[in-house]
This record gives structure tokens, C-alpha cells and sequence, in this order.
């Protein structure tokens, strides 16, 4: 569905949030669909959103030497509870 309507990755991420935030979906169906990889690197994503906020990804991303891209740090933060 996603190609055939020509969605990117970060667009398909953006709904996730708004679903989550608008409580239509929970973190642990988000959970359920996200790599082994970022599940695993979710604790040290975390202490970092602890240390740097939520916000603004950036910071993160350089703490992290870019180890995850952008769209895994947005899942991991919708997976955050603070």
C-alpha cells in the first residue's frame, strides 16, 4: 500500500506518531513491528533522550555517532515514555 501511494518512510513514521499521540495505537503495537536491532538499542536511545530531551533529535544523533538514522530515533521517542 505504502509504494503504491508512494509513501516514505518518514511519512509512514509521522502517522505512527499521530496515531500513538491520538491513543488509536499503543507503544506496544509499535513495539511489535520495529527491527530487533532498534528494540535492542532502545536503552541507550533512552538514556540519551533522558540527557538530551525528546525535541530535537540532532543531539542525539551525534551522542549516538549516528548509529541509528533519524527515522529509528523517531520510533525509539514514540516508544519513550518520560
Amino acid at each position: 500500500i505504502a509504494k503504491k501511494r508512494k509513501l516514505t518512510l518518514g511519512t509512514i513514521i509521522d502517522h505512527v506518531e499521530k496515531l500513538v499521540q491520538a491513543g488509536k495505537v499503543t507503544r506496544e503495537e509499535v513495539e511489535a513491528l520495529v527491527s530487533e536491532r532498534l528494540l535492542e538499542g532502545l536503552p541507550d536511545i533512552h538514556k540519551m533522550f533522558d540527557k538530551k530531551g525528546t525535541k530535537a533529535l540532532a543531539p542525539v544523533f551525534s551522542n549516538l555517532r549516528g548509529e541509528y538514522t533519524y527515522d529509528e530515533l523517531r520510533l525509539a521517542r514514540v516508544l519513550y515514555e518520560d
